[in-house]
């Protein structure tokens, strides 16, 4: 439990450290937004990296409450008067849901991006694209490995096309996907 301590507090002050650069990023983009160069593109794609370092934040915390506040002697009882075995997780199980929706959320904001980025070179099509991936990616896990196994709908989102992976990363990545399918079928 030290490692996984010392592992979240490390986990939380990278992101913490990047969210930093991010936000002198941002300002120094607006600072250079001119209206015949209004780099909104670039501002966009920066708030989304901040929105989702902020969203892994909050998913880390909301993992780390489940060993520091566990839930109430109480969940047994309310989970069974609800009807939802979810609830025996107290408090966290909304926690959960939240941070569920906020990375489905980034997701469709990444699409959205990715739609009006029709002049964008295909690596920052691609980029945009797998960010969106990820999104989704996380946004299944949570609901297949807590919030709901029986119905997660790992099939609504995905790939859209089999493709190569470009690079180690996104090797790495549809790997990952893969194996979270998989589990999930079986």
């Amino acid at each position: 439990t030290l490692f996984r301590s010392i592992t979240y507090g490390l986990a939380l002050s990278c992101i913490s450290e990047s969210l930093k650069s991010y936000h002198k990023g941002i300002a120094s983009l607006t600072a250079a937004s001119t209206p015949l160069n209004p780099l909104m593109f670039q501002c966009e794609f920066v708030k989304l990296r901040i929105d989702t370092l902020q969203a892994f934040s909050q998913l880390i915390c909301t993992c780390n409450s489940l060993k520091t506040s566990p839930p109430p002697a109480i969940a047994t009882t309310i989970a069974m008067a609800s009807g939802s075995e979810l609830q025996k997780c107290g408090r966290i199980s909304n926690q959960m849901q939240l941070c569920m929706d906020e990375f489905r959320n980034l997701a469709a904001r990444y699409g959205d991006l990715y739609q009006s980025s029709f002049d964008a070179d295909s690596a920052t099509l691609r980029n945009v694209q797998l960010q969106q991936q990820s999104c989704l990616l996380i946004s299944h896990a949570i609901e297949a490995l807590i919030l709901d196994p029986d119905s997660a709908s790992f099939q609504e989102y995905s790939l859209s096309r089999p493709s190569q992976a470009e690079s180690e990363y996104e090797q790495r990545m549809m790997s990952v996907f893969s194996h979270v399918r998989e589990d999930r079928k079986s």
